[in-house]
């Protein structure tokens, strides 16, 4: 359970994901993480990238993942909830008026998984005649915008900010 669990989680991030992160949005253990990842890279299903604390899916795992483990819309909902509500928080802890640079660095290097956020938040939101199915979902998205105003603007991400406002 613990490497179906790890799976799903792996599965929402962008090109990789951190320890800290993976293992919050698993909701497991650090022992349960570290005792699944052995058992997955021994499997080649996941890469531990050179030298840092970082994981990758394979892009067939990563299809099947999102085919069979993730068919239940209950449990995907749930890890994706999990999923965004990580990086909303990250985005808060070093975003908002940026006036320590290092945050810049550290926003701008999980950019990608921010933005996987983001998109699965708005898709999560279901808008139907301007009307929102899940306002948790929507609001969770305005924070995030709000949030990563400054930092979008001042990196050069213009376009995100444009989209994310949107």
């Amino acid at each position: 359970t613990n490497d179906v669990a790890a799976l799903r989680a792996l599965s929402f991030f962008g090109p990789f994901a951190g320890f800290e992160a993976w293992m919050e949005v698993a909701a497991l253990s650090r022992n349960a993480l570290e005792t699944t990842i052995d058992r997955l890279s021994a499997l080649s299903l996941m890469d531990v990238l050179g030298g840092e604390e970082c994981y990758a899916l394979h892009p067939l795992t990563r299809n099947f993942v999102r085919n069979e483990l993730l068919a239940d819309l209950g449990i995907a909902r749930q890890t994706g909830m999990r999923f965004a509500k990580y990086w909303v928080n990250y985005a808060k802890r070093y975003g908002g008026e940026i006036e320590n640079y290092k945050a810049c660095d550290l926003l701008e290097r999980e950019w990608p998984n921010i933005d996987a956020a983001a998109d699965w938040l708005w898709q999560a939101t279901v808008v139907r005649d301007l009307e929102v199915a899940d306002k948790e979902t929507a609001r969770m998205l305005g924070d995030l915008a709000s949030t990563l105003a400054e930092f979008l603007f001042f990196s050069g991400h213009w376009d995100e900010q444009v989209q994310l406002s949107a």
